[in-house]
């Protein structure tokens, strides 16, 4: 199928001039004499590439180039200029337009521009749909440029053997994207560990395994992370919570790819693709003497920064989405849904806690919603709720062991307890705030042990 190009311009002889040579090579030609009737044009044809006056009678080409990005910013623009333009339109490429042609135009010079410019847009198409791809494969969800161009680095760098250092916030999917990478790598076993929930003392023996009798209850050989991630992946969670003693030995064992059982004198080869995340900034670390100057530029092969979700909006929505369908799937619940307003509600929040604390905020939605759709009244009630409390961490109300009974009770604890704070312990008060009566409300406070 031909390609389709629009041609806008208000100088009906060049144009025509243009046209005809374009058309001779196979292209499918749309002409405009003006921004306005170009606008139209693009927004009801699939065009695919444009090629646009500096000067036109009605617009400002740049601000139309602008208009073209902000509307279709795969299609690529090609600025014409003529005499006493070229500095705007070299100022047109540094805003996004792919290159610029000088008047009077040369036939066989359009005709390569053109080319090259449908080239690289072809291939930009075919990278962004194997990155599509790839995040559908391993259950990544957004729809972000930050978070595609982050998908398309891991995708690069998935098959070296240089180590990756993986930086962001807690809850925003280090070990997902861990994950990605080791996928795509073709190595054999990912093997994680998260050094801040593993005691001090342990930490050696997890990593590098340890001999029978070495210490108490080591009642037999145990291999560590090292030797079973051997011609695999190794990925160690909060790398900056680790001991600059046991740095010491990281680094020695990324240097010459060997280990040693704690109590014992074999060292072992290992071929291990090493993979480490922190939520801290590690040149802090290492200005406060917390870190290893020498383990971070070891690490530091290729670093990929997760942006907070606040910083990326249009990831919430599908994200959101996902959970909520997973949810009430997996617990053979009606499905619900996200009204608009809601969506919006929760794109103005902060999230601190990341995509972890949305995907409890959404589950937590989904149990106490009273029909199909899940009302933005419902989140304010919930995010009111989870911000009165000095310790988030007790408001997960999501835990595997806990029944719908549990739950709900749970919540509801809450509710009394923040109307109780809110009105100083006044019942009546309390009451009215929770729209229950008073007795209804005393019998609650008897039954959860609370005190006004």
């Amino acid at each position: 199928m031909p390609e389709t190009i629009l041609l806008v311009d208000d100088d009906v002889k060049m144009k025509s001039i243009v046209a005809e040579v374009l058309q001779h090579e196979g292209f499918t030609i749309l002409t405009a004499m003006n921004g306005k009737d170009a606008l139209q044009i693009l927004e009801n044809n699939n065009v695919d590439l444009t090629l646009l006056d500096i000067k036109l009678p009605d617009i400002d080409g740049i601000e139309l180039l602008k208009e073209f990005i902000r509307g279709k910013p795969s299609i690529p623009v090609i600025m014409i200029s003529g005499f006493g333009t070229i500095d705007r339109a070299v100022a047109a490429t540094k805003l996004g337009a792919y290159d610029f042609l000088e008047k009077p135009l040369e036939p066989q010079r359009v005709f390569v521009t053109i080319k090259n410019a449908l080239e690289k847009s072809r291939l930009e198409k075919s990278q962004k749909a194997l990155v599509e791809d790839m995040m559908i494969r391993y259950g990544v969800i957004g729809v972000s440029e930050a978070l595609r161009k982050l998908c398309a680095a891991a995708s690069r760098i998935a098959r070296l053997d240089t180590p990756v250092l993986i930086t962001g916030e807690n809850g925003t999917g280090k070990e997902l994207l861990a994950n990605v990478i080791h996928q795509l790598s073709g190595r054999k076993t990912l093997v994680c560990m998260n050094c801040a929930a593993v005691p001090h003392e342990l930490i050696e023996s997890e990593l590098f395994g340890h001999k029978k009798g070495t210490f108490t209850g080591a009642v037999a050989d145990k291999l560590g992370k090292f030797q079973a991630a051997d011609h695999g992946t190794l990925f160690l969670d909060e790398i900056g919570d680790m001991s600059l003693e046991m740095q010491a030995k990281i680094l020695r064992a990324l240097e010459t790819k060997e280990v040693c059982m704690v109590g014992g004198n074999e060292i072992t080869k290992v071929d291990v693709r090493f993979i480490a995340a922190t939520n801290k900034n590690l040149q802090e670390e290492i200005q406060k003497g917390r870190f290893r100057e020498d383990l971070f530029y070891r690490l530091r092969g290729v670093t990929l920064h997760i942006p907070p979700l606040r910083e990326r909006q249009e990831d919430i929505q599908p994200l959101a989405k996902h959970f909520l369908d997973k949810f009430c799937q997996d617990r053979q619940m009606p499905k619900k849904r996200l009204p608009d307003e809601t969506i919006k509600l929760l794109q103005e929040q902060e999230w601190r806690g990341n995509v972890r604390e949305l995907k409890y905020v959404v589950e937590n939605l989904a149990i106490f919603a009273d029909d199909d759709s899940i009302d933005h009244l419902q989140v304010l009630t919930l995010l009111h709720s989870l911000s009165q409390t000095s310790k988030p961490e007790t408001f997960n109300l999501l835990a595997s062991t806990s029944t719908l009974k549990d739950i709900t009770s749970l919540y509801e604890k809450n509710l009394i307890l923040n109307a109780l704070k809110e009105t100083h312990g006044n019942i009546s008060h309390a009451a009215e705030k929770l729209n229950i009566d008073r007795a209804t409300l005393s019998k609650k406070i008897k039954r959860y042990g609370l005190k006004p």
